[in-house]
């Protein structure tokens, strides 16, 4: 019989993304997503592979995302200038409800991945010199609710206020106008997003809808289940592929 490859071993690397067996078997329905599964689908869209066809977009994933909500100000203008969302026009962070914890070096491992128990996204769209959260967690079950601003009462809320409040100074709205030139913080509200049908799907419903509105250019609803299992499924022959 063939042995069992140990959980720590390499099983893939793209990239700036490494999967070892343990990330690979969170692949399997069921399972929650960890940052280094995350990871690996941003840097393949970022290689305009699984249907991602923007190149307009700056994809942020859950590691960065945390160092950009909790990290000192001298580290978040390193890693935005490095990320160049200066120049995008779409800005799509995965947020995590994971707690801050001071003993972190923010960096990519820079928090405790079995800490968070929940995925949402952020994204900002200079077109309408707006940020969006889509939670699937919060979502509809019929028709899109009426949008409203993003509450520091909710814990993914604020994270994702944090990281809004992060990205701001730097990013660039219609017409090249800086957002810290308006009251952007009522411009960061709760979009309307289907609700996920299980309790595991989060992150591949944040990771389907950040690559509907990078494809579109413009803010969406959100995506399906349908759409996130679809994405599940192609990120599973995807492995399946580099692996051979």
């Amino acid at each position: 019989a063939q042995r069992a490859m140990p959980a720590a071993a390499t099983v893939v690397s793209f990239n700036d993304a490494l999967l070892r067996t343990a990330d690979v078997q969170l692949l399997d329905s069921g399972q929650w997503l960890n940052d280094n599964v995350v990871q690996y689908v941003i840097e393949r869209f970022n290689a305009n592979q699984l249907g991602f066809l923007s190149d307009s977009a700056v994809l942020v994933g859950g590691s960065v995302a945390y160092m950009l909500a909790y990290a000192d100000d001298e580290s978040v203008k390193s890693q935005v200038k490095a990320l160049k969302v200066d120049e995008a026009q779409i800005v799509c962070a995965l947020v995590n409800d994971s707690p801050f914890d001071d003993t972190s070096d923010y960096g990519m491992q820079g928090r405790d991945e079995g800490v968070g128990s929940h995925w949402s996204l952020l994204v900002f769209v200079a077109a309408d010199d707006m940020f969006y959260h889509y939670d699937s967690l919060c979502g509809h079950a019929e028709d899109p609710p009426n949008r409203r601003r993003l509450s520091p009462s909710s814990s993914q809320e604020s994270v994702a206020l944090r990281i809004a409040t992060a990205l701001a100074p730097r990013l660039r709205g219609r017409r090249g106008r800086s957002l810290d030139d308006t009251c952007w913080a009522g411009n960061c509200i709760s979009s309307g997003v289907p609700r996920q049908r299980d309790g595991w799907r989060c992150g591949w419903h944040s990771l389907a809808t950040a690559r509907a509105i990078c494809n579109a250019m413009s803010a969406c609803h959100g995506s399906s289940s349908s759409d996130a299992e679809a994405l599940r499924c192609e990120v599973v022959q995807d492995v399946n592929n580099l692996c051979k």
